[in-house]
């Protein structure tokens, strides 16, 4: 019955109406209704590695570059040059590649 309600609609829609069926079953259940654990994005994932290994990061700037030159995808290599200074402090990478803290925030922006 709830199979043919979602059919046909959109992803957006039907994953609405599953988290609605799951926080339901978990309401009779006596289960937290606010126990679904968020998810995490990979920009999230990939700063928490790195700073937990601040030692890799020199290897992970390379291979960002190497595969820069290899696909020419701007907008990876801005994400991961983005994550990377948050990491590192937005100042701190600002003042060792000798530009103004809005100005390394400009050039990460890719122009958004």
């Amino acid at each position: 019955m709830c199979c043919s309600r979602i059919e046909g609609r959109g992803k957006y829609v039907t994953l609405l109406m599953f988290q609605r069926v799951v926080l339901q079953t978990r309401k009779r259940a006596g289960k937290t209704i606010g126990a679904m654990r968020k998810l995490r994005t990979l920009d999230a994932v990939e700063a928490d590695y790195l700073h937990d290994h601040p030692d890799e990061m020199e290897e992970y700037m390379s291979v960002i570059f190497e595969e820069y030159a290899r696909d020419g995808n701007t907008g990876a290599l801005l994400a991961s040059l983005r994550t990377m200074s948050k990491v590192k402090g937005i100042t701190t990478t600002a003042h060792e590649a000798g530009l103004s803290r809005k100005g390394l925030q400009k050039a990460l922006s890719g122009g958004r």
